[in-house]
């Protein structure tokens, strides 16, 4: 989770100038860091769910592409994915959960963003090289956006384990740093 922080501290400041980079690389700058946060989700969900003998699995201990973890953790426990969440204290030691109004990258988007990025991230063949008609576009609109899902997902987060007796909860904070605030819950 820290690592994702950064990375889309990294995406805003790339796309406001504040990193010394040409702005010809900057989009692609941007789909990296957008790419490696999938992978880093998917991942997260692994650590998440260290529990299930599957996920100890050989294969999965292997596996980096997140679209395949992804897939495989659904087949494991199908509520595996982190869900968004909004809380609000009610008392000392107390709070209450509700679900998260707003936009957030679901299960679902993550592998299409992933497919995309990943596009994006090669040069193709020479053939498609010369097929091109137009220059690629610098507009980061569909970056920041995805960005911006990826912080309704994880800003403040619960991961919900398979009996359903037990969850994670993450929030990232305000500050600009890879700190982020994680802490567990089981039901007695």
């Amino acid at each position: 989770m820290s690592e994702i922080k950064l990375r889309i501290f990294a995406v805003e400041d790339a796309a406001n100038g504040a990193i010394p980079i040409h702005p010809h690389f900057v989009k692609e700058f941007c789909t990296l860091q957008i790419r490696m946060s999938c992978e880093c989700i998917a991942l997260a969900c692994l650590v998440a769910h260290e529990e299930l003998d599957e996920a100890k699995s050989s294969a999965m201990q292997k596996a980096y592409a997140a679209d395949q973890i992804i897939k495989r953790m659904e087949s494991i426990h199908p509520r595996f994915f982190p869900q968004p969440i909004t809380g609000q204290r009610i008392a000392p030691g107390r709070h209450h959960f509700s679900d998260f109004e707003g936009e957030y990258l679901t299960q679902q988007e993550i592998l299409a963003v992933y497919a995309r990025c990943g596009g994006r991230l090669h040069k193709g063949s020479l053939k498609s090289l010369k097929a091109r008609t137009k220059a690629p576009s610098n507009d980061l609109l569909e970056e920041l956006s995805t960005v911006q899902k990826i912080v309704g997902l994880l800003g403040n987060h619960a991961t919900l384990s398979r009996d359903e007796h037990s969850v994670i909860l993450c929030n990232f904070g305000p500050t600009r740093d890879g700190l982020v605030r994680v802490s567990s819950a089981r039901e007695l």
